[in-house]
């Protein structure tokens, strides 16, 4: 229990990769929003 105390100052690798995960999808969803007109492109 100790070591799970001792190492909570840092973040893990699953937490950044989480992370990274969140505001990689966002990113996609507002390059969606903002840019409908490509998307038209692509599907036809």
């Amino acid at each position: 229990m100790k070591s799970i105390l001792k190492n909570r100052g840092s973040f893990t690798l699953i937490e950044l990769l989480v992370t990274l995960a969140i505001v990689a999808i966002l990113s996609v969803v507002v390059i969606m929003t903002l840019n409908p007109s490509e998307l038209l492109k692509q599907a036809r």
